[in-house]
C-alpha cells in the first residue's frame, strides 16, 4: 500500500480524528489504571489472596 501522492484531505482529517480520539482514550486508560491500583490496594488491605495478573510487591 505505498503511494507517492500527497495525503488527501480525507486522509489528513482521518489522522486528526484518530489523534483526538486517541488522546481521549489515553485519558480514560489512565483513569482505569489508577482505579485498578486502588482496587488492588483495597484487596491487599482486606487480605485477599493473590490472583493472577496482580503485581507482586
Amino acid at each position: 500500500w505505498a503511494t507517492r501522492q500527497n495525503p488527501t484531505e480525507t486522509q489528513k482529517r482521518n489522522i486528526e480524528i484518530a489523534r483526538d480520539e486517541f488522546d481521549t482514550f489515553k485519558g480514560d486508560l489512565s483513569i482505569y489504571f489508577n482505579d485498578l491500583e486502588a482496587y488492588e490496594a483495597a484487596l491487599e488491605a482486606a487480605g485477599a489472596p493473590y490472583t493472577p495478573g496482580r503485581k507482586f510487591d
